[in-house]
Parts: structure tokens; C-alpha cells; sequence
């Protein structure tokens, strides 16, 4: 592997990426990849060839988790998690206000009214962060989530 400085992309820069972190972009038969290089030298994760993908993995990955490690990290991002589940709840509560027909669907005079539309969008921009920090959210702390599960079943 030789590793030869090329410029990565604003948004990576951007990213807040904590120091220890090193975003490494090497050419590697011929081919640009993007990776992390953890503290002993090797990549740490997954190596992409598109600096934009690199990007959003980086945003979201150390967004989530700062390097610290422990419990402080973990109770944050529940916390996060948390505030954005109370989010789409608000919003759905929000959008079922409106008034609903004889079998229970929204009639289409309501779903044309600007108030419904804007609630509805609210809804699903609310529930797409919801999802998108889940999908990070699990990964990262996929341990200590079923510890917190096994302890709230009272397990061992």
C-alpha cells in the first residue's frame, strides 16, 4: 500500500472528527480509498472508494460515539434517541388530530388542506431522522442496548 495525500472532501473536513481519529485516503492499485486509520496503523471499519459516502460515514459514525468509549457516550446517544422518538410521537399525535372518515382513513379534502400537508411532512421528516440515527445508533452501541434490555426484562 502506498499512501499518497489527496484531498478529501469538504464534508469530511467538516465532520468534526475528534484528533485521534486520522481520515486516511491511500492509492491502492490504482484505485482511491477512504478509510480510518485506527491508533495501531490498520483501518479501523469499513474502506470506501467514494470520498461522499466516506463522508456521511464519518458525520454519522463520530457524531454518535466520541472515542472516549463507556457509559457517558451510551447515555448520551440514548438520550438523543429518546428526544427524537418523542419528536415522532408529537408529530403522529399531531397528524391524527385531523379528522378521519367512517373506516378510519384521513378523507382526501383533509390529506389537500395545507395544515394536514405541512403535519404530514412534519411527521415524515421527524421519523426519517428517527430512522437514519437508528440505523447508527444500533451499531454502535449494540452491546450496551441489550444489556439495557436485559435489565429492564430483569435478567443476569
Amino acid at each position: 500500500m502506498k499512501a499518497q495525500s489527496c484531498k478529501l472532501t469538504k464534508a469530511i473536513t467538516d465532520a468534526a472528527i475528534p484528533r485521534k481519529v486520522r481520515a486516511v485516503c491511500e492509492l491502492i492499485a490504482g484505485n482511491r480509498h477512504y478509510f480510518v486509520r485506527g491508533d495501531d496503523g490498520k483501518p479501523t471499519g469499513r474502506i470506501f472508494n467514494n470520498p461522499g459516502a466516506f463522508a456521511r460515514h464519518i458525520k454519522t459514525s463520530y457524531s454518535l460515539r466520541g472515542l472516549g468509549g463507556g457509559e457517558t457516550d451510551f447515555v448520551a446517544a440514548k438520550a438523543h434517541a429518546d428526544r427524537l422518538w418523542r419528536d415522532v410521537k408529537a408529530a403522529g399525535a399531531a397528524l391524527s388530530s385531523f379528522p378521519k372518515g367512517k373506516m378510519g382513513l384521513t378523507p382526501d379534502a383533509v390529506k389537500q388542506s395545507p395544515a394536514w400537508v405541512s403535519a404530514k411532512r412534519a411527521y415524515d421528516a421527524a421519523f426519517a431522522r428517527l430512522q437514519n440515527y437508528n440505523t447508527h445508533f444500533t451499531k454502535q452501541f449494540k452491546r450496551e442496548l441489550a444489556e439495557d434490555r436485559r435489565a429492564r426484562r430483569g435478567g443476569a
